[in-house]
C-alpha cells in the first residue's frame, strides 16, 4: 500500500454545493487539490512508484473537515475525488481513469483539525471481462 498526504488547500467541495457555482469558481476551488496530488505523486520514490505504474489500483481518499456535520460521502466523488484521480492519471501513475486501471472507493470523511488529505493506493487484480 502507498499513502500520499497533503494539507487540504480549502474545504472539500460537495457535488450539491458545486451545482450552484459558476464553472470558473468550481475550477478555482478544485485546481489546487489536483496540483497538490500531482506534487505528492512526483515525490514518490521511483522504486516504490514502479510497483504501481500501469497496474490496476484501488484508491481510497480521506477528506478532512474542521467540524462535525451530516455529510454524504458520495457527494465528494464527482468533485474532490475526481480531481485527485485525474491528477493520478496526469502524474503517470495510471494510464487512464477507467475501471480497467482504477477502482475508486467512496471517500472517508473525518474530523481533522490538521486538514490532512490522505490518499491510499493499493494494487489489485485486473477484472476479468
Amino acid at each position: 500500500m502507498l499513502e500520499l498526504t497533503f494539507i487540504a488547500p480549502n474545504r472539500p467541495l460537495s457535488e450539491n454545493e458545486s451545482r450552484s457555482m459558476h464553472w470558473a469558481n468550481r475550477y478555482r476551488r478544485l485546481r489546487d487539490w489536483g496540483t497538490l496530488t500531482l506534487v505528492a505523486v512526483k515525490d514518490i520514490d521511483q522504486d516504490v512508484l514502479k510497483k504501481f505504474v500501469n497496474k490496476r489500483i484501488e484508491v481510497e481518499v480521506t477528506l478532512p473537515f474542521a467540524r462535525n456535520a451530516r455529510r454524504d460521502p458520495h457527494n465528494y466523488v464527482g468533485t474532490n475525488v475526481k480531481t485527485i484521480v485525474d491528477a493520478l492519471v496526469k502524474g503517470g501513475l495510471v494510464p487512464d481513469d477507467v475501471t480497467e486501471y482504477i477502482k475508486v472507493l467512496e471517500p472517508k470523511l473525518v474530523i481533522d483539525k490538521t486538514e490532512t488529505v490522505i490518499i491510499k493506493l493499493k494494487t489489485i487484480k485486473k477484472e476479468k471481462n
